[in-house]
């Protein structure tokens, strides 16, 4: 099995800067720019390799980054309350100022924490999940996805999360004790790559927090010997180019598409909301006209 590793696009707790949130009844949402971010990303994503299902962290930022990116497609996605990001308990959703106005001692371990200085296991704030409970639940849930059945699959979740995961394949099976990956900052759709394949059944790492716009990334795929897509060699190489418009900033939004000089789809976000004369960003327009190319 190939696991893609994506973390959640840019959401409003990352703007206010919010320290991690496992509730599920939290209802982070996207901003305007993680969205824009997370359609393109569909896009490119879909041209690079074939996604047999999706596992999803039960938090709203998480489930609308995987719609956005495979909600156009027939792919299972399913949402697991135990890929939530480890519980801070009295902190969390509090922001970095916030905790060190309430609580400094819990701001200086955090401080020590995210630059790598404070192990884990030695940074305790009263009523947070420990790192050993957070470990046992993130094993769990990979091995669950481990044993769907599928051979390619992509996990939409948190840093923490990702951080667990990389720590568990690392030095399994004591990943408490690695905490070498705690310093790594996973940028929002940043994609990490791990083989559990019959020469690595515990999992080798293969890259860690790519960008979609990195060219070594398709060739990476390509070595792996993942499809991409490519024109047959029975016919012209040459790919069309396509222009995406978008209409956003008055009422009546909307998006196109063009195939070289030709319009091949249009319309109002209204269409496709039900919200006559509507300002919002035209994200349904937008994944429409992608949809209707196969993009």
């Amino acid at each position: 099995m190939l696991l893609l590793l994506i973390r959640h696009g840019t959401s409003t707790k990352n703007l206010e800067d919010r320290h991690g949130v496992a509730d599920p009844m939290q209802k982070w949402e996207l901003t305007e720019h993680g969205i824009k971010d997370t359609l393109i990303a569909s896009a490119k994503l879909r041209c690079l390799v074939g996604i047999d299902a999706v596992f999803s962290s039960s938090v709203n930022e998480c489930i609308q980054t995987a719609h956005l990116l495979f909600g156009q497609e027939l792919i299972p996605i399913l949402q697991l309350d135990s890929l939530t990001s480890i519980d801070f308990g009295i902190v969390s959703g509090l922001s970095k100022a916030e905790i060190h106005s309430r609580f400094p001692e819990i701001g200086r371990q955090l401080d020590l924490y995210e630059k790598g200085i404070l192990h884990p296991k030695d940074y305790t704030i009263g009523n947070a999940e420990s790192n050993a409970h957070f470990e046992r639940r993130i094993r769990a849930s990979l091995s669950e996805i481990l044993g769907s059945g599928h051979s390619t699959v992509c996990i939409v979740a948190h840093r923490s999360t990702f951080t667990m995961i990389l720590n568990i394949v690392s030095n399994w099976p004591n990943p408490t004790d690695a905490g070498h990956y705690e310093s790594i900052t996973f940028d929002p759709l940043g994609i990490s790559l791990l083989d559990f394949g019959p020469r690595s059944p515990h999992g080798t790492v293969l890259a860690i927090n790519c960008s979609l716009n990195d060219p070594d990334f398709e060739r990476l795929l390509l070595n792996i010997g993942l499809p991409a897509h490519h024109a047959s060699p029975h016919k012209s190489t040459r790919r069309p180019q396509y222009r995406l418009g978008i209409g956003y900033g008055t009422h009546d939004t909307s998006a196109s598409l063009l195939r070289d000089s030709t319009i091949v789809a249009a319309v109002e976000e209204e269409r496709l909301s039900r919200q006559k004369r509507t300002t919002a960003f035209p994200a349904r327009s937008i994944a429409y006209c992608l949809d209707s190319q196969g993009i």
